[in-house]
């Protein structure tokens, strides 16, 4: 469209890319979650590695290290899809103080269906939140649901030693996102994890039947904060055991 109209975009594209109706019900934001987790899906399974870092580093120094291994994986993984929002649409890509036109056109007009573009933008975000605040906001959220999903294969990874559970459950956490959006039953999206990441699902741009921004990052610290207090509590228990797996930790 930018090509098409002459008209350059300003680098604010990257809260659409995480909502529930671009391109088939949130295909964006599915493959997002879901190339996360392919990239996150082995830290915990190194097989006979585990057992050389265990014994050089102690078990509770390496799960502790793996969290933040994670959490930096997560980080740098949120600023690689920003960045990705940006240079898709390079060289039509300028610096502006609000949304632009070409958003707003897109978010305003049936101009999306007339140059074939299977996505809708939600009006509500550049109602409720300036540029900089909707990019900020939905980043922290991406990060922390990102960081989640993956202290959640960690989590099941270890404790069952096959990386299948922990890919199943976070995958169907992922996919009852869209679930959620197409039943449009504000009471499902207090119970959706992955839902909390698009702040088009949340209050204030939806009404007070649905979570709130509050509530949506609240609740992805409070699991993150619950994964690693079971970790800890797992590692504490081995501490005292002495066994996992045929070899003593420290």
């Amino acid at each position: 469209m930018c090509r098409m109209t002459g008209e350059n975009i300003s680098p604010y594209f990257f809260p659409f890319l995480l909502g529930d109706y671009i391109v088939a019900t949130g295909l964006s934001k599915i493959l997002i979650l879901l190339i996360f987790i392919i990239i996150v899906c082995n830290v915990s399974c190194k097989q006979e590695e585990i057992y050389y870092y265990a014994i050089r580093t102690g078990y509770r120094a390496m799960v502790y290290g793996d969290i933040l291994f994670i959490g930096i994986l997560a980080l740098g993984y949120c600023m690689y899809v920003y960045l990705c929002s940006i240079l898709c649409f390079l060289p039509y890509v300028t610096i502006q103080g609000d949304w632009g036109r070409i958003i707003g056109t897109l978010a305003y007009t049936n101009a999306a269906g007339q140059y074939g573009y299977m996505f809708v933008i939600p009006t509500g975000i550049m109602e409720m939140y300036s540029a900089p605040n909707g990019v900020l906001l939905s980043f922290v959220l991406l990060f922390a649901g990102c960081f989640m999903l993956g202290l959640t294969v960690y989590m099941l990874n270890l404790f069952f030693q096959s990386k299948y559970y922990g890919i199943g459950i976070s995958c169907f956490l992922i996919l009852l996102s869209p679930i959620v959006s197409y039943s449009r039953i504000p009471g499902l999206y207090w119970f959706s994890p992955m839902s909390w990441i698009s702040a088009e699902n949340l209050y204030p741009v939806q009404n007070t039947q649905y979570p709130s921004v509050s509530y949506a990052a609240g609740m992805l610290m409070a699991i993150i904060c619950c994964i690693t207090s079971v970790l800890s509590i797992h590692c504490r228990k081995l501490e005292i055991g002495g066994v996992q797996n045929g070899w003593t930790a420290d």
